[in-house]
């Protein structure tokens, strides 16, 4: 295929879209790009599987690959990066598609140490699989022969030689947790494991929709209370803020339908503190301008000091939200995931249309010499002689 070698790899990506969330595996010569060997056919983030699996699932694409590959997902990030996963290429060798060899037959499998004082595991099989495993591995040698659980790839070491007997090694560098996880896969499919329920609540489709409806209520009773707030308190400024608002919610929702994420119960959490973020940094530069304009100042001058004095403390406010957004998200799991997600892409929309929009339409307005309120007779004075 000579497209890669004709189009830049950006105009690839935008030509072939499975490119755009799928990495091949390639190695490069001064002779051009190859497929590397082995079974790795590709990388990808662990949020972009779900769309490379819906891009491979295509009636066009399975037309065209081969009918005995079957593709599979490591189970755990490839080496060096905790978020990127290999997709391997397994060939099916049975007539009906199972496995030649399963974990019914591994009669033993624990973790040892190699005379290169190296962590490995040794498997014992019984006398069925050791024939089995003979003739596979005699007949695949230089390959990889893949270890699956649940339709990912635990391991898929490479044979060496054809092995007899039904004792093997797999060695591969493992660390100890590495090297325990694989003796228990590799167990897992001989024990009949028994079930003991410690706990049971189930979750009805009426009450999921109660708690969705719930928060849907919340979310937009929350947005209007501070819509009324806004308009209310700082008058002609709060109704700007109201717009940069309402705009920030549109580029959410813009960037959620992009990434194909789905507005769970803790993203509308998310949303709900966005909310309040978002509109806390209209609050810090709307008091720095009345400030201004008590200090004698033209309007002009107010709102271009008022904007610059409330920069540092509206970015060191944002930036630690950030952070500990960015925490949640590295070390948080399901809801707090999702949570997280949420909350940087809130943040990053927020600092943009409380900042840049409002300062535009304020910019424009005060060009056609139009008059902009930063309060009423009832508000411009609060909360001004208060002691604590």
């Amino acid at each position: 295929d000579t497209a890669p070698q004709n189009l830049s790899e950006e105009e690839f990506r935008q030509e072939n879209p499975l490119f755009s969330v799928l990495t091949p595996a390639v190695r490069r010569t001064d002779q051009g790009t190859f497929p590397r060997e082995g079974p790795v056919v590709g990388y990808a983030r662990g949020l972009d599987t779900a769309q490379v699996n819906k891009y491979l699932n295509m009636e066009k694409v399975q037309s065209v690959l081969p009918r005995k590959l079957r593709l599979f997902w490591s189970a755990k990030p490839a080496s060096g990066d905790r978020n990127v996963y290999q997709l391997l290429a397994a060939k099916v060798t049975t007539a009906d598609g199972t496995p030649p060899l399963t974990g019914q037959v591994v009669t033993d499998a624990r973790t040892d140490i190699s005379k290169r004082g190296e962590r490995q595991v040794s498997i014992q099989m019984n006398s069925r699989g050791a024939r089995i495993w003979e003739r596979l591995t005699g007949d695949n040698i230089g390959r990889s022969i893949a270890i699956v659980l649940d339709d990912r790839v635990y391991s898929f070491p490479n044979v060496n030689a054809k092995i007899s007997g039904g004792n093997s090694v797999i060695s591969g560098r493992f660390t100890t947790t590495e090297a325990n996880d694989l003796a228990n896969v590799l167990e897992s499919g001989k024990l009949p494991l028994a079930i003991n329920i410690v706990e049971e609540s189930v979750i009805g489709p009426s009450l999921g929709q109660e708690s969705i409806t719930a928060g849907l209520w919340s979310l937009i009773a929350g947005l209007i209370l501070v819509l009324i707030f806004m308009g209310f308190y700082y008058n002609h400024g709060g109704l700007v803020a109201n717009v940069a608002l309402l705009a920030n919610m549109f580029f959410i929702m813009g960037v959620l339908a992009s990434l194909g994420a789905a507005l769970t119960l803790p993203g509308m959490a998310g949303i709900v503190l966005t909310i309040g973020m978002s509109v806390d940094a209209n609050v810090l530069i709307f008091e720095r301008i009345r400030e201004e304009l008590k200090e004698g100042k033209g309007i002009r001058l107010a709102v271009a000091d008022g904007y610059r004095n409330a920069y540092s403390s509206i970015i060191d406010a944002n930036l630690t939200t950030l952070l500990t957004a960015i925490i949640l998200y590295t070390f948080g799991s399901g809801p707090i995931h999702g949570f997280a997600i949420i909350l940087i892409i809130g943040i990053l929309t927020s600092l943009f249309s409380a900042i840049f929009i409002t300062r535009l339409i304020f910019d424009w307005a005060l060009a056609k010499d139009k008059i902009v309120h930063y309060g009423n007779t009832l508000t411009i004075n609060a909360f001004k002689n208060l002691n604590f």
